[in-house]
C-alpha cells in the first residue's frame, strides 16, 4: 500500500533522548528552551512558545484574547467549517459561541466573502485554517479587520490554525507570524516537523507572550528561582500545556529533515498540477488558478503541501478503486458543524453551500516525501485509467 501518511523521524535523536533520560530531568527544561530558540530563528517569530499540542496552542490564544480584552461569553468566534475538530473543541472549552463560515471551492480555505457577510458586533475572533498548507490571503484578512474596526469601533482578533502549514509563507513570512495574528502549529506524529506530539504558539506581542507562558503551566513562573510550586502566588489560573525535554530533543533533530521533506512534497505537488492540467476525466485539482496564474499577486502565496486535495466525481468509487490498486486516499478531515456537541450553532440562515458541494467530492491523494518518482507515476497512471 502506498500510504497517505508516514512519520518522519531522524533516528539520530535516539542519542539525545538517551542523554535526557539519563540526566534525571525529563520535564520542561533546557532542551525545551533550546528547541524554542531554534524555532524562533527558523520562523522569525520572537514571541513563540512550544506547547504540548496545537489544540493547546489554539486554546491558549483564545484565553489570552478573552483575558487581555475582557471579552464576555456572548462573543462569537467565526470559524472555517472545514478542519480538524480540535480547533472547534478549543473554542467550546473557552466558552465562546461559534459562527460557521463557508469554504472557498478553489482552496478549501475560509471563504473571505462569506466571512465579511457574516461578521457582526458580537463576532470578535476569527479562526482560519491554512488548509493543506496553502496560505489564506492574509492581506485580505487584514483589510477585513480594518473595515471591521471602522464599522464597529472595536477590534477583530485573528487566530491562524497552521497545523498543516510548516514552512508555508505569505509575503515571504511564515504564516502565523505577521499582521498581529496568533499562529498555532502542530508537531503531531504525522506532521512535517514531529515531536511525537506537540505544538507551537506564536503571539502578537510581549504581553501576550508573558501571559501565555504562565498559562502554559498552571499560571506559575518556571523562570523564577524560588520554588514555583509552593512559593508563588498564582494571579491567573492556567493549564497543563507544557512540553518536555524528551519530545524537544526529538524536535531538535527533526527540523532539518522537516524542511527537506516539505520541499520534496512541494515538488510532488507540482508534478500532480502538471498532470491534472491535462483535463483528466472526473478529477480536478484545487489551487489551479494560483499555480498557473500570470498575476504577480499570486506570488504572495508560498504553500507547503502537507496534503494534496482533489475534487472527484463518484468519490466513494474513486476511493475503492485506488485502494484496490494499493493506493491509500481519504478525506482526512470533514466539516466540523455536523457533531452533536455543536448542534446549537447550526443555522438555516447561515448556509454553507460550498461545503455542501465539497464534502461530496474532496479527497486527498498521497503526496508524501516517502513517494518515489515511480510511485508518483503509478498514482497518476492509475488515476488516468479511470474508476
Amino acid at each position: 500500500m502506498i500510504n497517505l501518511f508516514k512519520p518522519a523521524i531522524n533516528l539520530n535523536c535516539i542519542t539525545d533522548i538517551e542523554a535526557v533520560l539519563k540526566s534525571g530531568y525529563i520535564g520542561q527544561g533546557k532542551k525545551v528552551e533550546e528547541f524554542e530558540n531554534e524555532l524562533k530563528e527558523l520562523t522569525g517569530a520572537e514571541n513563540l512558545l512550544y506547547v504540548n499540542s496545537c489544540t493547546s496552542a489554539i486554546h491558549l490564544a483564545l484565553e489570552d484574547i478573552e483575558r487581555k480584552h475582557q471579552l464576555n461569553y456572548d462573543t462569537e468566534v467565526a470559524s472555517t467549517v472545514l478542519g480538524c475538530f480540535a480547533s472547534s473543541s478549543a473554542i467550546l472549552q473557552s466558552g465562546f459561541g461559534i459562527k460557521w463560515i463557508d469554504i472557498d471551492l478553489d482552496t478549501c480555505n475560509i471563504d473571505l466573502d462569506d466571512l465579511e457577510r457574516k461578521l457582526n458586533g458580537k463576532t470578535r475572533i476569527v479562526l482560519i485554517v491554512h488548509w493543506a498548507g496553502f496560505p489564506v490571503d492574509l492581506e485580505r484578512v487584514a483589510q477585513i479587520r480594518f473595515h471591521y474596526r471602522e464599522k464597529y469601533g472595536k477590534d477583530l482578533y485573528i487566530i491562524e490554525d497552521c497545523a498543516h502549514s510548516f514552512n508555508a509563507q505569505f509575503n515571504y513570512q511564515w504564516v502565523g507570524t505577521n499582521y498581529g495574528n496568533y499562529g498555532c502549529y502542530s508537531f503531531q506524529a504525522i506532521k512535517f516537523l514531529t515531536t511525537i506530539d506537540g505544538g507551537m504558539l506564536i503571539v502578537p506581542d510581549k504581553d501576550s507572550y508573558e501571559r501565555c507562558k504562565l498559562m502554559r503551566w498552571f499560571g506559575l513562573d518556571r523562570d523564577k528561582g524560588e520554588s514555583f510550586r509552593c512559593a508563588q502566588n498564582i494571579k491567573e489560573p492556567g493549564f497543563k500545556y507544557q512540553p518536555n525535554d524528551v519530545f524537544a530533543s526529538i524536535g531538535l533533530n527533526n527540523i532539518d529533515l522537516a524542511l527537506v521533506n516539505a520541499e520534496r512534497q512541494n515538488d510532488i505537488a507540482t508534478e500532480y498540477f502538471n498532470f491534472l492540467e491535462g483535463d483528466i476525466n472526473g478529477i480536478k485539482s484545487l489551487y489551479m488558478k494560483y499555480q498557473f496564474a500570470d498575476d504577480d499577486d499570486y506570488l504572495n502565496f508560498t504553500p507547503s503541501f502537507w496534503l494534496f486535495t482533489v475534487r472527484v466525481e463518484r468519490r466513494d468509487d474513486f476511493i475503492r478503486y485506488m485502494k484496490d490498486n494499493g493506493i491509500e486516499v481519504g478525506q482526512v478531515h470533514n466539516r466540523m458543524d455536523g457533531h452533536d456537541c455543536v448542534n446549537k450553532y447550526r443555522s438555516l440562515i447561515h448556509k454553507l453551500p460550498n461545503m455542501d458541494i465539497m464534502e461530496k467530492e474532496m479527497v486527498c491523494i498521497p503526496n508524501g516525501w516517502w513517494l518515489s518518482d515511480e510511485d508518483v507515476e503509478f498514482i497518476t497512471e492509475t488515476i488516468k485509467k479511470g474508476w
